[in-house]
């Protein structure tokens, strides 16, 4: 939540639980929405950060966010170390994103 204390215009928090969403963003100070409005795409930002573990080995063939939901961000972060490159990752490139993941840029 280092974007919200540096100014971020607006943070966002989603969880495959809504109720578990409102509890953090209320600690943090942030707007929880519907993880669902992420997936459609009802929900944009400038940055999006996965840090479920969706996608992880071994159901390496899932991402949290469709493809198409992807458009429009300019950086997504994804906090999976296994595999290194993720389906959400190769999606948010192939959609002209700036990707960022957890176990070559922390851990390399």
């Amino acid at each position: 939540f280092g974007a919200k204390e540096r100014g971020a215009a607006k943070v966002l928090v989603a969880n495959r639980n809504f109720d578990r969403a409102v509890a953090l963003a209320k600690d943090v100070g942030c707007e929880a929405v519907a993880l669902e409005d992420v997936r459609s795409g009802v929900v944009r930002g400038s940055v999006l950060c996965n840090t479920t573990s969706v996608g992880m080995h071994p159901f390496q063939d899932l991402s949290p966010v469709p493809a198409a939901a992807l458009k429009g961000y300019d950086l997504v972060f994804d906090a999976i170390y296994t595999p290194m490159e993720t389906v959400l990752l190769k999606d948010a490139a192939a959609a002209g994103a700036i990707t960022v993941s957890e176990s070559v840029d922390w851990f390399g």
